[in-house]
């Protein structure tokens, strides 16, 4: 049974011939073929025998480096959304990040294909630069957006905010805060229209969890959060309604918005949001004082190890840690840090690791432990660029110093800096 249509590969073999400029005359004398044959192959009057059609077909195709079935598949391309549903399906599947390596090898296929024809282009490589970031090949995910973003292609569908948008979590990522702001911000700007409206929301919620004061946005993201079809967003926005009826000390409205955030990430298995739903709810329990409920909220977001990123966890054994502090269980204390330095050592979560840890050993009196963790939470800090934690951290360590020693004049310094950038 024949798949092939030699008459629509007739016609494409004719317009490649076209368009490269060559004539009958040329491609028989290079493909060994007459120009008759030539003649009648674009015309898809072929061979009789289908495998004898195949094979003058497969000579004709590779005098353009394709094969008769690469052929067929530009063709089908060609037909209306047939490469459009093919992405949608590619960018379903890399969303579930079950099989990225093998959606990578789709892209790059159909990639093969879209240089015939430039339509969508700009959508592949975004897909790909979104599953090299899942898969964590982090250098290759900016690589791609960038190239989407200087792509003419890209000012449809507002590939170009949601390109700003996976740089964003890149220089997140690298604890590059500013620059991910700049990113967000250039992805507000170049939205356009109603479609992606998910990367629009995406990046609100994005800013206003970096700013934290960014009013304005998180009340439009409150407004339309029934608009938001991606539940990882609409988790990210009960999170950021959460943390900021905490700051305000609402304490039962943030409780009712961190419920209903888990809700939606418990029923959609966004289990990294749940991680981050169950830090706050725990804290809001914590400064009520109802330290029990607290440390059951902080506890259920560590059942879900080996389910989520583990330095994500970092964040929850600091709480605990926190926690065991205010009641004064300083052995559990060093229990829950010693958990929090096995996952990570380096990454800007840890940096309250090393405040606590330096608290725990102010609590115990042992201020030369004390100044000697908080000494390297204070170089980890400034390497990420990190003020308000380097100043938290230097704060601590004056505390440990007697002013008449040369190194509380040093951190001083150091400490109106920071207080100047």
């Amino acid at each position: 049974m024949n798949k092939y249509d030699f008459k629509k590969i007739g016609k494409f073999l004719e317009k490649k011939r076209n368009e490269e400029g060559y004539s009958l005359e040329y491609l028989a004398m290079k493909g060994e073929q007459s120009i008759t044959t030539l003649c009648r192959l674009e015309k898809g009057d072929g061979p009789k025998k289908i495998e004898k059609a195949i094979e003058a077909y497969e000579k004709y195709c590779s005098l353009f480096g394709f094969t008769v079935e690469e052929v067929y598949q530009i063709i089908r391309l060609e037909e209306p959304d047939e490469l459009r549903t093919r992405l949608e399906i590619a960018e379903v599947s890399i969303d579930l990040k079950q099989s990225l390596k093998e959606d990578i090898e789709r892209l790059e296929q159909l990639e093969v294909y879209a240089e015939v024809y430039s339509k969508e282009k700009a959508w592949i490589t975004f897909l790909k630069a979104k599953a090299f970031f899942y898969l964590g090949q982090l250098e290759k995910a900016k690589a791609a957006a960038t190239k989407v973003i200087e792509s003419e292609e890209a000012n449809s569908e507002n590939l170009k905010s949601a390109a700003h948008n996976l740089l964003a979590n890149y220089y997140y990522a690298n604890n590059d805060i500013p620059s991910a702001l700049m990113e967000i911000e250039e992805g507000i700007k170049s939205f356009k229209g109603s479609s992606r409206m998910d990367v629009y929301y995406g990046l609100l919620s994005f800013k206003v969890l970096l700013l934290r004061n960014s009013y304005e946005e998180l009340e439009e993201l409150i407004q339309n959060h029934h608009q938001i079809q991606n539940a990882h967003i609409t988790c990210l926005v009960f999170e950021c309604k959460a943390r900021n009826e905490l700051e305000r000390k609402k304490y039962d409205k943030a409780i009712c918005s961190a419920i209903a955030g888990l809700k939606i990430a418990a029923k959609e298995q966004k289990f990294d949001r749940s991680v981050e739903l169950w830090e706050v709810l725990g804290k809001v329990y914590e400064e009520k004082g109802d330290f029990d409920t607290a440390e059951r909220a902080y506890k259920k977001a560590l059942k879900l190890e080996g389910k989520v990123d583990q330095k994500l966890l970092t964040t929850i054994y600091n709480r605990l840690g926190y926690l065991k502090l205010k009641q004064d269980q300083l052995d559990q204390v060093q229990e829950y840090i010693n958990h929090a330095f096995s996952i990570d050592h380096v990454g800007p979560r840890i940096l309250e690791t090393y405040c606590l840890q330096g608290r725990l050993w102010i609590r115990k009196g042992k201020m030369k432990q004390a100044v000697s963790i908080l000494e390297k939470g204070v170089k980890i800090a400034e390497k990420f660029g990190a003020k308000e934690a380097a100043q938290n951290i230097v704060t601590l360590l004056l505390s440990c110093l007697q002013e008449n020693e040369p190194k509380y004049f040093e951190y001083l310094n150091t400490f109106f800096k920071l207080s100047q950038t």
